[in-house]
C-alpha cells in the first residue's frame, strides 16, 4: 500500500497500487461463494457468518443468495447489497485455479 499527501483534502491518503476486480461469481451449496478475480485467482468465500449481521440477513434467502452478480468490480446483490472485492480477496480461500 503506498502512501501521499493529497493537498486538495490536506491529509495523507493511502492507495492500494493494484486493483483486483472481481471478474465471475459463482453461487455454491452453503452459502459460498466461487470468485474469479482479475489477476486470474479463483478463491471460495464463506458469506455464512454474515448472515446474522444488517443488510446481510437478506442473504439466509437462499433464492436471493444465488442471485449474486458481478457488477462494478464486486459481487452485488440487487442494488442495496455488496461485497468489497479487497475482503473478497483477502478473506477467499485459494481453489488452486
Amino acid at each position: 500500500m503506498n502512501t501521499y499527501y493529497d493537498e486538495k483534502i490536506g491529509d495523507w491518503v493511502s492507495a492500494v497500487s493494484k486493483v483486483i476486480d472481481v471478474v465471475g461469481v459463482e453461487p455454491l451449496a452453503d452459502y459460498q461463494l466461487r470468485v474469479s478475480f482479475s489477476d486470474g485467482q479463483i478463491k471460495i468465500y464463506d458469506v455464512a457468518p454474515l448472515l446474522n449481521k444488517g443488510v446481510f440477513r437478506e442473504l439466509a434467502n437462499p433464492l436471493f443468495f444465488r442471485r449474486a452478480a458481478v457488477n462494478y468490480g464486486t459481487v452485488v446483490w440487487g442494488d442495496d447489497i455488496d461485497l468489497a472485492p479487497e475482503t473478497l480477496y483477502a478473506d477467499g480461500t485459494p481453489t488452486g485455479n
